[in-house]
Protein backbone atom coordinates (compact mmCIF):
# COMPACT_ATOMS: atom_id res chain seq x y z
CA UNK A 1 0.00 0.00 0.00
CA UNK A 2 2.91 2.53 0.52
CA UNK A 3 4.01 2.14 -2.47
CA UNK A 4 1.21 2.80 -4.26
CA UNK A 5 0.46 5.95 -2.18
CA UNK A 6 4.37 6.84 -3.17
CA UNK A 7 3.42 6.59 -6.82
CA UNK A 8 -0.31 8.61 -6.50
CA UNK A 9 0.92 11.19 -4.36
CA UNK A 10 3.98 13.24 -2.33
CA UNK A 11 4.86 13.33 0.88
CA UNK A 12 2.84 15.63 3.10
CA UNK A 13 -0.16 15.44 0.55
CA UNK A 14 -3.25 14.74 2.17
CA UNK A 15 -5.09 10.86 1.35
CA UNK A 16 -8.70 10.27 1.41
CA UNK A 17 -10.04 6.59 2.05
CA UNK A 18 -13.64 7.14 2.12
CA UNK A 19 -13.95 3.25 3.09
CA UNK A 20 -11.55 3.46 5.79
CA UNK A 21 -12.11 -0.32 7.24
CA UNK A 22 -9.58 -1.00 9.89
CA UNK A 23 -7.24 1.93 8.18
CA UNK A 24 -4.59 0.32 6.23
CA UNK A 25 -4.25 3.16 3.95
CA UNK A 26 -4.64 5.23 6.64
CA UNK A 27 -1.65 3.26 7.99
CA UNK A 28 0.05 3.17 4.95
CA UNK A 29 -0.27 7.16 4.68
CA UNK A 30 1.61 7.69 8.01
CA UNK A 31 4.47 5.57 7.38
CA UNK A 32 5.06 7.10 3.91
CA UNK A 33 4.89 10.98 5.02
CA UNK A 34 1.20 11.65 4.10
CA UNK A 35 -1.58 12.89 5.74
CA UNK A 36 -4.68 11.21 6.05
CA UNK A 37 -8.26 11.47 6.41
CA UNK A 38 -10.38 8.19 6.76
CA UNK A 39 -14.58 7.58 6.59
CA UNK A 40 -16.27 4.73 8.00
CA UNK A 41 -19.50 4.18 9.72
CA UNK A 42 -18.24 1.24 11.87
CA UNK A 43 -17.73 2.54 15.36
CA UNK A 44 -15.80 -1.53 15.57
CA UNK A 45 -13.67 -1.19 12.66
CA UNK A 46 -12.99 2.99 13.86
CA UNK A 47 -11.59 1.35 16.89
CA UNK A 48 -9.50 -0.85 15.03
CA UNK A 49 -8.04 2.16 12.76
CA UNK A 50 -7.24 4.02 16.20
CA UNK A 51 -5.77 1.20 17.10
CA UNK A 52 -3.55 0.68 14.16
CA UNK A 53 -2.22 4.55 13.93
CA UNK A 54 -1.46 4.43 17.25
CA UNK A 55 1.07 1.44 16.99
CA UNK A 56 4.90 2.24 16.01
CA UNK A 57 5.45 0.82 13.00
CA UNK A 58 9.29 -0.78 11.98
CA UNK A 59 9.80 2.04 9.68
CA UNK A 60 8.95 4.45 12.88
CA UNK A 61 11.34 2.54 15.20
CA UNK A 62 14.09 2.52 13.04
CA UNK A 63 13.84 6.43 12.47
CA UNK A 64 13.18 7.42 15.95
CA UNK A 65 16.98 4.88 16.89
CA UNK A 66 19.04 6.32 13.77
CA UNK A 67 17.61 9.99 15.37
CA UNK A 68 18.79 8.91 18.67
CA UNK A 69 22.05 7.84 17.30
CA UNK A 70 22.79 10.83 15.36
CA UNK A 71 21.89 13.21 18.43
CA UNK A 72 24.03 11.39 20.70
CA UNK A 73 26.96 11.56 18.30
CA UNK A 74 26.31 15.51 18.08
CA UNK A 75 26.53 15.50 21.94
CA UNK A 76 29.42 12.96 22.08
CA UNK A 77 31.08 15.66 19.44
CA UNK A 78 29.95 18.52 21.52
CA UNK A 79 31.31 16.77 24.78
CA UNK A 80 35.01 16.03 23.16
CA UNK A 81 35.33 20.01 21.60
CA UNK A 82 34.87 21.09 25.12
CA UNK A 83 36.72 18.73 27.12
CA UNK A 84 40.04 20.03 27.91
CA UNK A 85 42.67 19.57 24.95
CA UNK A 86 40.09 18.72 22.67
Amino acid sequence: MCRLLEVVSAPGETVLDPFMGAGATLRAAKDSGRCAIGIETSERYCEQAAERLRQTSLFEAQKIASDDFAHANLYADVALSRAPGG
